[in-house]
């Protein structure tokens, strides 16, 4: 697949358009969709039988499903107790923004050396998939999170390399729900303008800023996204008290 294909950026994985032809598929989305609404918020316990019943599906179709979110990392599942939607921990969060401004700003260099020609493709494409996200910005929440996800999948499919891009998706699934902690006031509060830096930086062929523009702009993202997303405190119990001294023999 050559680098810098508008063409790239609409038909690999394009994102939230997960594959719902099997049941299987049908109930790993619907699911999803519960998390992603907050209808199962991070930390809540998954009813594994009542939703099962609520579905219409046996418990093994729904248990498969739950294997799928397992594997996706959207809930976990220790032995011997119910699962439950993750609920990520400030480091996590951290670890996952390093990855993407790894993947994100290696697209972004490779975008930005392409050829000319190239490159203004590249740039066009970009610029569609940042008025898309202009427009939903103005629309609701939910749609500006899918089109902001949007864009940043659209840099990493149009660098050509097919692994970066699944490495990209494997992660927008945490990425999403993360995102749909975010209170809709302070998710709507943060400006979409960036995105016009990072596009520039590529249009003018200059690499090292492209890759400065992806680590500005992820910069304070897990403070934010902690502050709403990651793991409460463990509850305190009741303090213990010091042991009590030996009384000395006499």
């Amino acid at each position: 697949m050559a680098p810098g294909s508008p063409a790239d950026s609409r038909n690999a994985g394009q994102p939230g358009a997960w594959d719902t032809s099997t049941l299987h598929q049908r109930i790993c989305e619907e699911l999803r969709r519960r998390m992603m609404s907050g209808t199962l918020p991070p930390g809540t316990r998954i009813p594994e039988a009542r939703l099962a019943s609520e579905l219409n599906v046996s418990r093994g179709t729904m248990r498969d499903a739950l294997r799928q979110l397992q594997r996706e990392r959207l809930i976990t599942w220790e032995p011997r107790r119910s699962p439950h939607v993750r609920r990520m921990t400030t480091p996590e969060i951290e670890d996952i923004y390093e990855v993407r401004e790894l993947l994100e700003g290696g697209a972004a260099r490779v975008l930005a050396a392409l050829r000319p020609r190239d490159r203004a493709r590249a740039v066009a494409a970009l610029r569609e998939a940042y008025e898309d996200l202009r427009a939903a910005h103005a629309e609701s929440v939910a749609a500006r999170i899918d089109a902001e996800l949007r864009f940043h999948q659209t840099i990493c499919a149009l660098s050509g390399n097919e692994l970066l891009l699944q490495l990209w998706q494997d992660l927008r699934p945490l990425i999403q729900l993360m995102l749909h902690c975010v209170p809709e006031p302070v998710l709507q509060g943060l400006s979409v303008e960036d995105h016009l830096e990072l596009i520039e930086a590529i249009e003018n062929g200059d690499p090292a800023e492209a890759v400065n523009v992806i680590a500005a702009q992820f910069s304070g993202g897990p403070a934010l996204l902690s502050t709403y997303a990651s793991a409460r405190p463990p509850a305190r119990g009741p303090r213990a008290r010091p042991p009590r001294a030996a009384a000395p023999r006499r």
